[in-house]
């Protein structure tokens, strides 16, 4: 029977990667949801102010209106989802190496 090559163990690097990731497109999360809500309830969302925005018979304009606002976070948390993805593609490749290289030494 073929010996089957461990999985990588995930160590420090993947939990950094992970909350660089989470960090750093929160902003961008928050914008789709603003996005969302202001689609089905079918109103207009801006950094002027809330407007109302009804979702299932509840206003929804202040939270859609603080998601949108929420989004000019991303400026700052930019570079941690740089940061986030050059972890990944770093993690991508450590793992490729480390199972092309279990698979060669039979």
């Amino acid at each position: 029977m073929p010996e089957i090559a461990k999985t990588p163990r995930l160590g420090p690097l993947f939990a950094w990667t992970l909350a660089t990731g989470v960090i750093g497109w929160f902003p961008v999360a928050s914008i789709i949801a603003c996005s969302v809500i202001a689609q089905i309830g079918h109103c207009q969302v801006n950094e002027g102010g809330p407007q109302p925005c009804y979702v299932a018979g509840r206003d929804m304009g202040e939270t859609a209106y603080e998601l949108g606002v929420l989004g000019w976070c991303f400026l700052i948390t930019f570079p941690l989802a740089l940061i986030s993805i050059a972890l990944s593609v770093l993690l991508i490749v450590r793992a490729f190496r480390r199972w092309r290289d279990a698979g060669s030494h039979k």
